[in-house]
């Protein structure tokens, strides 16, 4: 018998598309868009080939135990008994040993379903085991986000942003990454209102955008604090905004002063024209829109860049229109307490954090025999292949001392140096 679920995609993605799933019996059959007012019955081809996925012939069906050196992915299969009781065993072992801050559980966005993503991170805490910070990805625009407007990621609505008089895509590719922004755009482009893209490298939403800004790689910052001086030396900021909702506005304006178009079009790689067309573009428009991606936030100094970025919708008072504002996620509009399923209620006092872009120096430690780390739990991500320092991290998956488990679908690269 046929069956027809409602669903939502669980990939690290901006869109999560509403679907439906048709499924018989145990098997998923397709995937299809659901009526949703953003996703509009369209799945991306990710999503699309999700059943050829769950029932590949590569999944990983049974546990399977290392019977070679740790990274030359030699298994034999074993029952689920066996392997159950030998992780609960050797996990035993070592909370005797060198006691259950010693174990990290290594996570992050595999699936980004709340209770798969999160739910397991009860055990460990509920355990004692050591708590893993997830800084990497989304934790410095976070932070900056933060800064500027507080804790809850409010944006504008996706919806709105079709009445935006301008819209500025700052290092954010929606043509390869945000598919179900695109018709939002062409509908605010008939509507009159002119895209713009900032970003380093060339690339689809370059092509489609009016006018695309090739800044040099590192250097938003400076643009951002150039446009706020731009605005303020042409009386175009928002004082009534400000006045009831900033802090801070002085310093701002010292930060901005030093970018002149000049000096800012020399360090990005503009021209000057270029600079100050941005400024006049900005300006003119009301419900100016800006976009940020968070590739951007991801080097040295990339907070501060999107704070200054995020920062100009405020000196504009863009968000008091519609389709003004900005966006860099819409997560805080939908807020899930997600504490107790968690365990947040389970963690300890003192207990140890673990940066997660910290994982080689970790199970390195700082000299041989010297790592806090005796086991390490893989679920919902595969650091051999995206933590940074990966020739270290690998070097810590070698510990023969090491136990490690890896919870998955495929024999990934971190899967090979499982115990």
């Amino acid at each position: 018998m046929l069956r027809v679920l409602p669903s939502v995609c669980p990939l690290d993605c901006p869109d999560t598309c509403a679907v439906n799933i048709t499924v018989k019996g145990d098997q998923v059959l397709k995937l299809d868009g659901a009526d949703h007012p953003i996703t509009r019955k369209f799945a991306c081809v990710k999503m699309a080939r999700f059943p050829e996925k769950q029932h590949h012939p590569d999944r990983l069906t049974v546990p399977l135990k290392r019977v070679g050196r740790k990274g030359e992915g030699k298994f034999v299969p074993v029952s689920w008994d066996e392997a159950l009781e030998g992780i609960a065993a050797e996990l035993k072992l070592r909370i005797t040993r060198f006691g259950e801050q010693s174990i990290l559980p290594f996570s992050y966005a595999g699936t980004m379903g709340l209770i798969e993503r999160d739910f397991p991170l009860a055990f460990f805490r509920g355990l004692g085991a050591a708590e893993l910070d997830w800084t990497i990805c989304a934790a410095t625009g976070g932070a900056a986000w933060e800064f500027n407007y507080g804790p809850n990621k409010l944006s504008t609505a996706p919806e709105d942003v079709e009445h935006s008089g301008l819209i500025v895509l700052w290092g954010f590719n929606p043509l390869r990454s945000n598919s179900h922004l695109v018709p939002i755009l062409k509908a605010a482009r008939k509507r009159g209102a002119r895209i713009v893209h900032i970003d380093p490298f060339r690339n689809e939403t370059s092509k489609f955008a009016d006018t695309h800004l090739q800044v040099s790689v590192g250097t938003d910052a400076a643009l951002a604090l150039c446009m706020g001086r731009e605005i303020l030396s042409r009386e175009r900021q928002d004082n009534e905004y400000l006045d009831a909702y900033a802090t801070g506005l002085d310093a701002y304006q010292a930060a901005c002063q030093e970018w002149t178009i000049e000096r800012t079009a020399d360090y990005c790689g503009l021209s000057i024209d270029e600079v100050r067309c941005l400024a006049d573009a900005l300006c003119a428009s009301q419900n100016s829109f800006i976009k940020v991606g968070y590739g951007l936030s991801r080097n040295e100094g990339g907070g501060n860049a999107v704070r200054a970025i995020t920062l100009l919708p405020a000196l504009l008072g863009s968000w008091k229109h519609k389709g003004g504002g900005g966006a860099l996620s819409t997560s805080g509009g939908f807020y899930l307490n997600t504490n107790r399923y968690s365990g947040e209620h389970l963690l300890r006092p003192n207990r140890r954090h673990v940066n997660q872009n910290q994982l080689g120096s970790e199970l390195v430690g700082s000299e041989p025999g010297k790592s806090a780390t005796s086991a390490l739990i893989v679920f919902n991500s595969n650091p051999a292949a995206i933590a940074p320092a990966s020739g270290l991290v690998r070097q810590g998956l070698e510990r023969e001392d090491l136990f490690t488990v890896v919870i998955e679908h495929f024999q990934t690269d971190t899967a090979d140096y499982a115990d």
